[in-house]
């Protein structure tokens, strides 16, 4: 047996012996509710396990001014006082490629409770799986990515190519928190990415851009005794939500992208939410709602922007309610725009190997009609990313889980990539 051969054995056999510290640095960070803007905690956890492993770690705040002046930025409505992003960096002994790793500490709220049978921030283990909100999407993935490169860390190996890591906010809003580590400069000279969202151990090529927007109505308010005088501005909200279903249809009938023209139903409009009145026995004066609409790869943000608007204003005019009123469209969180990665790209043929070499089957592609952070290095930077990670369900719904099994062959997979793609120094 070749030294390197012995070295990558030894790195495997090392993520076998930390599982037990995986289950319990993943329980650690589900057990931190890092909804929007509660991110702090779980990422004190991330920075001091990154330092406690050998990495050269910082803690930073992201800052608004630089953020909104980028193309990219995700209109938010809040700010980022103490709602860190944590990177860090194993220098490497130079001569080899470089390579970033990716994850975001942010998680969905777990509303409504009573659809759970788990607690969603108890990080309970039955069997094989890990319940708890964020332990698909996407902590067993950090995990996955720390747990590798402790495993090299641990094995006494010096990478020749540096290792980038971040784990970052907002990805569930807008993706703010990832390009802010490219304004920053964090990996810039990274010569792949690896974005750790759970994957069931298939290889994220190709996602959609995604746009969020609010819709406003607003009209004339009175009592209900005379409502048949007053316009109900909840009612005259139908209308633009049918219009909206259309657009919805088009689009999916339109799909060009060879990704995405064998899927069923790649396009998909989500109404999430909807506010209007403040009294039963009041008229409302006001409603919106607030929509996520996707749109192909290759479709820019104001070519999509003009779309919606069309959308309502053809609404508009077919409704007298609304030419009365018309409706607003506001725009925040995620604005952005679809990317992928060519199938022949070398990084994916490396990554191939050291999935195959770990799992035995060849590694198939994914096509994601969400959205991740890949984007930020796809489209930002000059580093090209995939998405890879292991098995969960239930995502953004009740008694979401994670496969602990399935983390720890990701990480092997990972952990073997980083030594080919990297580099091994002298053994």
């Amino acid at each position: 047996m070749n030294k390197v051969k012995k070295t990558e054995e030894q790195v495997l056999k090392k993520i076998e012996g930390l599982n037990n510290d995986m289950v319990l640095f993943l329980q650690a960070l589900v057990r931190q509710p890092s909804t929007l803007g509660n991110e702090r905690s779980a990422q004190e956890i991330v920075f001091h396990k990154l330092k406690s492993i050998g990495l050269t770690a910082e803690m930073w705040e992201p800052r608004l001014s630089e953020l909104c002046v980028h193309p990219a930025f995700a209109p938010v409505e809040w700010d980022y006082n103490r709602r860190p992003n944590v990177t860090g960096v194993l220098k490497g002994l130079g001569g080899g490629k470089s390579l970033a790793l990716n994850g975001h500490i942010d998680v969905v709220s777990p509303e409504p409770l009573w659809g759970w049978s788990h607690d969603p921030w108890g990080a309970e283990i039955d069997g094989n799986r890990m319940y708890g909100r964020g332990t698909a999407d996407m902590k067993g993935g950090i995990a996955m990515m720390v747990i590798a490169l402790q495993s090299v860390i641990n094995s006494g190996v010096k990478l020749n190519g540096d290792v980038y890591i971040e784990t970052v906010i907002e990805e569930e809003c807008g993706g703010n928190g990832a390009l802010a580590c490219r304004l920053r400069g964090h990996a810039a000279k990274a010569d792949a990415a690896i974005v750790a969202e759970g994957t069931h151990l298939n290889l994220g090529i190709s996602e959609l851009g995604v746009m969020w927007f609010r819709v406003r109505v607003r009209g004339s308010s009175g009592h209900v005794a005379l409502a048949h005088k007053s316009i109900n501005v909840i009612e005259s909200c139908y209308p633009l939500m049918q219009a909206l279903r259309h657009l919805e249809a088009e689009m999916n009938s339109q799909i060009s992208h060879p990704n995405y023209q064998n899927h069923e139903h790649p396009i998909n409009l989500n109404i999430g939410e909807i506010k209007g009145g403040h009294w039963p026995s009041s008229v409302p004066v006001e409603c919106s709602f607030v929509c996520r609409l996707s749109y192909e790869p290759g479709v820019s943000n104001l070519e999509m922007r003009k779309r919606v608007e069309a959308c309502i204003l053809d609404a508009e005019r077919e409704n007298p309610l609304l030419q009365r009123y018309p409706p607003q469209v506001e725009y925040y969180g995620f604005q952005s725009e679809g990317d992928w990665i060519n199938l022949d790209h070398p990084l994916i043929q490396a990554f191939g190997n050291a999935h195959k070499a770990v799992v035995g089957g060849e590694l198939m592609p994914w096509v994601f009609t969400g959205t991740t952070d890949m984007r930020s290095f796809n489209l930002y930077s000059k580093t090209p990313a995939v998405v890879y990670g292991p098995t969960g369900e239930n995502i953004h719904t009740s008694d979401e889980y994670v496969e602990l099994d399935s983390i720890v062959t990701a990480a092997k997979t990972l952990a073997l990539f980083i030594l080919k793609w990297c580099g091994i120094g002298d053994v």
